[in-house]
């Protein structure tokens, strides 16, 4: 790529670039002092540390960087044989061109947005896809999932290089897309955090359909107010969205409601959809549930379809494939069809992935780390259970303080046995955050619950296992799909899932 090429996509063509730099050839972009090489352009994204960063990619040989106004002011004619390029956004920059170095994409890219649901909607949309016999892939907390060759895939790891995160930084992003492109996969969903949307990780993308799940308290360490967080979460519909796309938006919570009036008004087309509004375009109704699936109706505008059968148990997991079949159909007919496959999806890794011992016990694994996730987890495996809930769980360190007494409140208000323990406690005194917890059980709506406190996760949930009697119901929520325990600044390997599963093993050996 010629630096003219770059100035194009930053629509700063106009620009009189002094020889030699309009000769320069750039083989890409960087946003990592440590790592920018001489042949690339270092985008300063702003941070407290910018100015050192720039010196650090100096030093690697760059010649060229993009950065706001006030920081190239500070380094114009400072540094001869470099060429500063002002842009008022240096994260949008950095999107632009690597549009321009990576042009080969998908063509349908399906986002999702949401405090809860996202991994498990974008896999559900896979899982659709498949059964219909598209080759699909999905982005998000649970990695890169698509069905390519060793050899792709390892090209996928390399380009990850152990970095995991909900929504991957632009530069890796773009990479994998045209990766995934480059082997004939014209479908990805993938999960749009509010992070990634704040930081401009996805901007440039052609997603043409949306979709919102929910918003509940999470990340206010990052965005301190859920207003601040919900503008976060509508970037993706109103920067993001193609003109031409379609917002898919759950109006079971007045935000999704907010979201959907805002949207209309700026004629962007919108359909809404839940489980308890009536003036949603789609209603999910008569949700019937058990602890081997479920059966619910579904109204499209006027039409009412019955006895949809599914495979999942939980209210909001059909919501989730729900959303998963409105953001894959064209139109009601297609839409429907795509719900007759519900008994076909499998439960997502870590999310309300379900175990059964002695033909009696069911044990659930959720990631619920909100006070809306494990509501919604405890109510609906309350409906099903029809002898005592006990729950495991804990609360990050270093994270939303405010949340933890929340969770232990809710979690007094469906559980009969509580087993606090630790989840994550990073560098923060875990005996602090379990009692956090604990003095918001002990102010919860259920005074006679039985709470027991593990320092030991893995002897929480053993425990839990042993006590548990016929007909009873087991909730191990909060890490999920997590394969490791953050001590300190150690991750030190650890699943909730294997743990259950060996200890299903050692009891059904005796």
């Amino acid at each position: 790529m010629q630096l003219n090429d770059a100035l194009k996509a930053i629509k700063k063509e106009n620009l009189n670039i002094p020889w030699p730099f309009n000769t320069y050839n750039i083989e890409g972009v960087s946003v990592d002092s440590r790592m920018v090489t001489a042949d690339e352009i270092f985008i300063a994204v702003p941070c407290p540390h910018v100015y050192d960063n720039i010196l650090s990619a100096l030093k690697k040989g760059c010649k060229i960087v993009i950065a706001e106004l006030e920081v190239c002011d500070q380094y114009f004619n400072k540094h001869d044989g470099v060429l500063f390029l002002v842009h008022e956004n240096p994260r949008l920059a950095l999107c632009h061109i690597l549009n321009f170095l990576y042009p080969n994409k998908p063509e349908n890219l399906y986002a999702v947005t949401g405090t809860n649901g996202k991994s498990s909607t974008v896999h559900f949309i896979k899982q659709l896809l498949e059964i219909n016999g598209s080759r699909a892939a999905t982005i998000g907390t649970l990695g890169v999932e698509a069905p390519l060759s060793n050899d792709a895939m390892e090209d996928i790891s390399k380009i990850l290089d152990g970095v995991s995160l909900t929504t991957l930084d632009p530069i890796r992003l773009h990479k994998i897309l045209q990766k995934i492109k480059e082997n004939n996969i014209d479908h990805v969903a993938f999960e749009a955090s509010s992070h990634g949307l704040h930081q401009y990780r996805i901007h440039d993308l052609k997603v043409n359909r949306a979709a919102f799940t929910n918003l509940t308290q999470d990340h206010l360490d990052y965005h301190r107010t859920m207003e601040s967080y919900f503008e976060a979460k509508k970037i993706l519909f109103t920067e993001i969205l193609t003109s031409s796309g379609t917002a898919f938006i759950n109006i079971d919570d007045h935000w999704g409601h907010n979201l959907a009036q805002i949207l209309k008004t700026k004629e962007i087309k919108v359909v809404t959809f839940s489980t308890q509004n009536p003036s949603a375009d789609v209603e999910i109704m008569n949700i019937r549930l058990s602890p081997i699936g479920s059966i619910f109706d579904v109204r499209y505008g006027q039409n009412i379809y019955f006895d949809i059968a599914c495979s999942l148990i939980a209210d909001f997991q059909i919501s989730n494939a729900i959303t998963a079949a409105l953001l894959i159909s064209n139109d009601e007919q297609h839409f429907i069809s795509q719900c007759r496959k519900f008994n076909q999806l499998r439960s997502v890794e870590g999310r309300m992935e379900t175990f059964c011992f002695n033909n009696d016990i069911h044990i659930f694994v959720d990631f619920a780390h909100t006070p809306d996730a494990l509501e919604k987890v405890l109510k609906n495996v309350s409906k099903v259970c029809q002898g005592d809930l006990h729950l495991v769980f804990g609360c990050g360190g270093n994270r939303d303080v405010e949340k933890r007494p929340i969770m232990g409140a809710i979690a007094s208000s469906y559980a009969h046995k509580i087993y606090i323990t630790d989840d994550n406690p990073r560098l923060e005194d875990p005996q602090k955050i379990r009692n956090d917890i604990i003095n918001g059980i002990k102010n919860g709506d259920q005074k006679s619950v039985q709470i027991e406190e593990f320092s030991n996760r893995k002897q929480a949930i053993i425990e839990a296992i042993k006590r548990a009697k016929k007909n009873d119901c087991i909730v191990v929520a909060g890490k999920g799909h997590e394969k490791y325990q953050i001590i300190g600044q150690t991750f030190i390997p650890f699943s909730d899932s294997e743990i259950v599963k060996n200890e299903i093993d050692n009891i059904e050996k005796k």
